[in-house]
């Protein structure tokens, strides 16, 4: 009898240890298996933060560039402009107000991919550009019109967007180095 109850409780240890063994061993899995996940997960943010920040830095530079094009064009007009002449300043109004809004979605993209900073980093800097924006089609239709303005207005608020845009630039990768 005492030989049976040992057998028996050598076997029901042995199961025992075997039942443990497998609980570590699935426990050990699902764990890599999650760690496995999060790092994935956080690779696929980093690609779409990347992205996102890209993205809003190229749209940037276009608005930039549009409104700097549009303040040119118009600057140009005369009152003996032709009329294809004043077609392409309109235009290029036309072109810089889409600018602004293609900044702004990405802006907003930007803001779902990112911590609470960098999303009000984004948001200041595409305000900050639709500022500059308004002010250059605001130089440009005067412009147009034969009433120029001081170009001068676009001085300080093109310093602000360099200014932001630096901050920006450095809070974004930081982010993305800690990825």
């Amino acid at each position: 009898m005492d030989a049976g109850l040992a057998a028996v409780i050598a076997g029901a240890t042995g199961a025992g240890g075997a039942a443990l063994a497998a609980f570590a061993t699935s426990f050990g899995l699902l764990r890599q298996a999650k760690l496995q996940g999060d790092h994935a997960h956080r690779q696929w943010l980093r690609g779409h933060q990347q992205q996102a920040y890209e993205e809003f830095l190229v749209a940037l530079d276009r608005t930039g560039d549009l409104c700097r094009d549009v303040v040119t064009a118009a600057k140009r007009l005369s009152g003996e402009s032709t009329a294809e002449e004043v077609e392409q300043v309109l235009a290029l109004f036309e072109g810089v107000r889409a600018e602004g809004r293609a900044l702004r979605v990405v802006a907003f993209r930007v803001t779902l991919l990112t911590d609470a900073e960098v999303s009000d980093l984004a948001l200041d800097l595409g305000e900050r550009q639709l500022a500059v924006t308004r002010v250059a089609v605001e130089i440009a239709q005067a412009a147009a019109q034969g009433q120029p303005l001081p170009e001068d207005r676009l001085n300080q608020p093109v310093r602000e967007v360099g200014q932001a845009r630096g901050v920006f630039i450095s809070r974004a990768r930081k982010i993305l180095q800690q990825a």
